[in-house]
């Protein structure tokens, strides 16, 4: 027989200023069935009037006995007022501080050091205060609060960034720069955002900040997506004499950027090998980072070139051409040559002419050779011997007398010494 009844535990009293409540279940035993039945006077999750109220809950074994503990819940009343309100319309209205009951209901007035609907003084915050008679369990009664009204109608400010060149149509930009006379946050978006993919050409961007009131500010800057490389054009490769070899920028020219940049290696003002051709890269990048390059050699020639000229020249005739000198070079393999006068002149008869020919490298280095030109249109005088007469077959004679401008060969139909 069982005549003991069960232990039972409540929980301690729960005091809030809200419903519903959430009800703890009590902790019961029994010396011989292991979970009494345990049954509250109200069930968890109820909605409770304003004050104190009792629970008494009961555990019950399986031969009767019974046992209760109790413990309270007390709600508490609350005003409760509205957020802080940041508005740039004037007057401004709102919804008035309450004291809800237990169902939500207000149950008291409420008064407030100031009214919805009243015109407030613009870029100033003012408190307004609220207060209730409120008459239950005082100590826990909440009987005033406080929130803030400004009207704020003031733009914010907003900086955007620098225009943006990318050679990639992903384009992502930092967080923008955006202040308020009264926000301490002001939030930013643009269109398009950070991180869209972009087409080809420039963009518009717009970029707003909003304040807590509702005011805006934009700024806009461009986005442009370039692909494509500039154009470069080197200098002709060239020959020089001097070892410190300036030369002209490459032209270059670009669909997007108006001065790409341009570096050259070696560049410009540079000391260069003597004898040696060096290749000059040239290298144009512009704002979107795509890239150009050309080539040219510069060759330091310091050694003169060679030259030979053709024999002197005799003629009869006054328009005068002979085969044009000869010229090597150590660097260059094509000499320019001049002669003055030059090949296919008209040339003074009877007069002897000297030629001057002149090799020029690319570098400017030059060598000369000279010949001459005879025009000869007098005829020589010849002076014959005496007649000779002797016994003997074998014939000789001296040379023959002769006279000209030129020199002058002589033939005998029988030559001297003849038989």
């Amino acid at each position: 027989m069982d005549a003991t009844a069960p232990t039972i535990s409540c929980p301690p009293d729960i005091v809030q200023h809200s419903n519903p409540v959430s009800l703890p279940v009590p902790t019961a035993s029994d010396n011989i069935n292991s979970i009494p039945n345990v049954v509250c006077s109200h069930t968890s999750s109820s909605n409770f009037s304003p004050g104190q109220t009792t629970i008494t809950c009961t555990a019950t074994d399986y031969a009767g006995n019974s046992k209760s503990c109790t413990f309270a819940v007390v709600i508490g009343l609350a005003i409760v007022c509205p957020a802080d309100i940041i508005t740039s319309s004037n007057p401004v209205t709102w919804t008035n501080a309450t004291v809800p009951n237990s169902t939500g209901t207000p149950i008291v007035v409420v008064t407030c050091s100031h009214a919805s609907g009243e015109t407030f003084t613009a870029g100033q915050t003012i408190i307004v205060t609220c207060t209730a008679p409120i008459d239950h369990v005082d100590e826990l009664n909440i009987e005033s609060c406080q929130y803030t009204v400004t009207v704020d109608q003031s733009t914010p400010c907003i900086s955007c960034p620098s225009d943006i060149i990318s050679n990639t149509p992903q384009v992502s930009w930092g967080n923008l720069t955006a202040n308020d006379t009264i926000d301490t946050s002001v939030a930013t978006s643009c269109n398009p955002s950070s991180g869209d993919t972009f087409e080809q050409g420039s963009t518009t961007v717009t970029c707003t900040a909003t304040d807590d009131a509702g005011n805006t500010n934009t700024c806009m800057f461009n986005v442009t997506v370039d692909k494509t490389a500039p154009m470069i054009s080197c200098p002709a490769s060239m020959t020089v004499t001097d070892s410190q070899v300036m030369f002209s920028g490459p032209n270059v020219t670009d669909n997007i950027d108006a001065a790409p940049a341009v570096t050259c290696s070696p560049s410009s003002g540079n000391n260069f090998t003597v004898g040696q051709s060096t290749t000059v890269i040239c290298t144009a990048t512009d704002d979107a980072s795509n890239s150009a390059t050309c080539m040219f050699t510069v060759t330091v020639d310091r050694g003169d070139p060679s030259i030979n000229c053709p024999t002197n020249v005799v003629v009869s005739t006054t328009q005068v051409s002979w085969n044009d000198p000869t010229a090597s070079d150590d660097i260059d393999t094509s000499i320019r040559i001049v002669c003055s006068p030059s090949s296919g002149s008209t040339f003074t008869a009877n007069q002897m002419t000297p030629i001057t020919c002149t090799a020029t490298d690319d570098a400017g280095n030059t060598d000369q050779c000279a010949f001459n030109v005879t025009v000869d249109q007098n005829d020589p005088t010849i002076t014959c011997p005496s007649d000779i007469a002797q016994r003997s077959q074998q014939v000789s004679w001296s040379n023959l007398l002769t006279t000209d401008n030129t020199s002058v060969t002589v033939t005998c139909d029988r030559p001297s010494g003849s038989s």
